[in-house]
């Protein structure tokens, strides 16, 4: 519902803009950055951005950031109900991630206005959102692995199988011809033409 736009410079070390919200807000609170790196836009192709923050109650929220635009740097930080839960100075930092790599900011603060609103529901705790999300793609990746690897077990468990039942099948052939080899001799004996003492070099 309100966003504020925000350019950051990732190579200074203060952001001099004051930044406020109002306690007790909720899903209505945003900050757009446009990530720079000096004049130029910060470039977040295959890069995560996270936002770690410490409320004034001590509390600490580790939250990511939904990356708007790659190429032009621009990503939005949700201020949440947990954010914004209690009054006075949240503390932030960004940090951009790509493999083992990390980039931070410089720490910047947003104040939380007070609310004269007497609904205390919303109460103040830790938010680690960013790990959870990190958690749950590791069980996507696990899971994916696990499908992987059955579908290898299925595959090798249809290969054996097939070179079974071509075995079996070879020896059924092979016993299909002899039966049919000792039919013919028993015919041709049957018939007068011989005795199967004719046929032992054959058998």
């Amino acid at each position: 519902m309100n966003t504020k736009t925000i350019k950051f410079d990732l190579n200074k070390y203060k952001l001099y803009e004051k930044i406020k919200a109002k306690q007790g807000d909720t899903k209505s609170r945003f900050l757009l950055f446009q990530l720079l790196d000096g004049s130029i836009p910060f470039n977040l192709k295959n890069r995560s951005v996270r936002a770690y923050m410490i409320k004034p109650d001590g509390r600490e929220i580790f939250n990511d950031l939904i990356v708007n635009n790659y190429n032009l740097g621009y990503c939005t930080l949700e201020l949440t109900n947990q954010v914004l839960a209690a009054q006075g100075i949240v503390k932030i930092e960004l940090m951009v991630t790509e493999g083992d790599k990390k980039l931070t900011s410089s720490v910047f603060e947003l104040e939380v206005v007070k609310s004269i609103n007497s609904e205390k529901s919303i109460v103040s705790t830790n938010e680690f959102t960013a790990l959870l999300n990190g958690l749950a793609a590791l069980s996507e990746y696990d899971n994916y692995k696990n499908s992987v690897k059955e579908m290898e077990i299925n595959k090798a468990n249809k290969a054996e199988v097939e070179e079974k039942f071509i075995s079996v099948e070879e020896k059924i052939k092979n016993n299909s011809e002899q039966l049919d080899n000792k039919a013919n001799k028993n015919e041709v004996i049957k018939r007068g033409y011989g005795t199967l003492n004719d046929f032992d070099e054959d058998t």
